[in-house]
């Protein structure tokens, strides 16, 4: 999300000096209310939803929203084969709801967030954030992708892995021969040592996102990656440092991992967000980590983006796996895969893009 810097009293987007721009016509918030029905249904009916557009919780279930009304059943019954429905309608001057959104336009747009993740539980095709600032010619949209689960059809996520002695072998062979690509989850990079140093073993990860949905005319103006702990981190290693970067990769297929995989040539140099330490990163499981990407980065999902189908391909490999430093103890970081149930812990992309406005872009309320 944005930042707000709108620093005063009042509506989010009542300051023109935020950081979408100047120069915002208001839409119709009428029409605003009839293009998000679902969306607003949903959230009236949810406890939190209620928290945010101050509704109250003894409000019966809601059929209909508008700007100054809302509409909900009381009772049905049954009188002559016919049913008789009592509703409960609150009305009031202005545009109550209208003016609430706007004032907690952050909050609404988190939440909003959560309806399109429950959205996708049955599809994994990626989706435009409805609910995108519009100004002219000109919209920013959220795009979420995550990889894709068993059967793969365009991405996938997982780890090759090398174990054996010495590390002088395990750090520069050209096949790995240890592979996670269906598992729900596993050890995304290592630079470990297990039984006294009798073996030594090397992880290198793989997250890969479709974002071909994304215009390649549209700018890329920030990225995220979240990886979720699954609770087996180990930072115990003395000897290197300890910490996890966020590269390229290119394996053979967008949708398998193989043993060749794992040689260093197929991962890149450049760094494209901070390294994080280990002893940082969360190592409960269910916890999350957001990796912000950096200008190299985004330049990377660009390129990817225009000239690669809109495979966008991140590797993740230990410092001191690149640092080819021999660990002394294990130096671990564990995640959730894409084959876990669900999507709320599979690794996930979020880009923000703007571009020229669609017809299949939504107007912002109240701008």
């Amino acid at each position: 999300m944005p930042k707000n810097y709108y620093k005063g009293k009042g509506k989010f987007w009542d300051n023109e000096d935020h950081i979408i721009g100047k120069g915002f016509k208001r839409a119709n918030e009428s029409r605003w209310f009839k293009e998000q029905k679902s969306l607003l249904l949903w959230m009236a009916n949810t406890d939190y939803g209620r928290d945010l557009l101050c509704i109250d919780k003894d409000f019966p279930r809601i059929i209909n929203f508008t700007k100054n009304t809302i509409t909900g059943i009381v009772d049905i019954k049954r009188k002559n084969k016919l049913d008789i429905v009592t509703y409960k309608t609150e009305v009031r001057i202005g545009a109550k709801w209208a003016n609430i959104i706007r004032y907690r336009w952050q909050e609404f747009q988190l939440y909003v967030q959560e309806y399109y993740r429950l959205q996708r539980s049955f599809s994994r095709f990626p989706i435009l954030f409805p609910v995108t600032p519009y100004a002219g010619n000109y919209c920013y949209t959220t795009t979420t992708v995550y990889p894709d689960p068993d059967p793969e059809s365009t991405t996938m996520d997982g780890h090759n892995s090398y174990f054996g002695n010495p590390y002088s072998t395990a750090h520069d062979a050209a096949d790995g021969n240890g592979i996670v690509v269906s598992g729900a989850a596993g050890t995304l990079i290592g630079n470990s040592c297990t039984g006294g140093c009798g073996t030594m073993q090397i992880n290198r990860g793989h997250t890969l996102f479709d974002a071909s949905s994304i215009n390649a005319a549209d700018t890329i103006d920030s990225a995220t990656l979240t990886l979720t702990s699954n609770g087996d981190t180990a930072f115990a290693d003395t000897a290197c440092t300890e910490s996890i970067t966020l590269i390229s990769t290119s394996p053979a297929s967008n949708t398998n991992i193989v043993n060749g995989d794992y040689a260093q040539a197929n991962f890149g140099s450049t760094d494209y967000t901070t390294a994080v330490g280990l002893t940082s990163l969360p190592a409960i499981d269910g916890n999350t980590q957001d990796f912000t990407i950096n200008t190299a980065g985004l330049t990377f999902i660009t390129t990817a983006i225009d000239s690669v189908a809109g495979i966008i391909k991140f590797g993740w490999r230990h410092q001191g796996d690149r640092d080819n430093c021999a660990p002394n103890a294990n130096s671990s970081f564990g995640v959730h895969y894409a084959d876990e149930a669900g999507l709320t812990q599979d690794p996930k992309l979020v880009i923000i893009h703007t571009g020229a406005a669609a017809a299949n872009h939504w107007l912002l309320m109240g701008v």
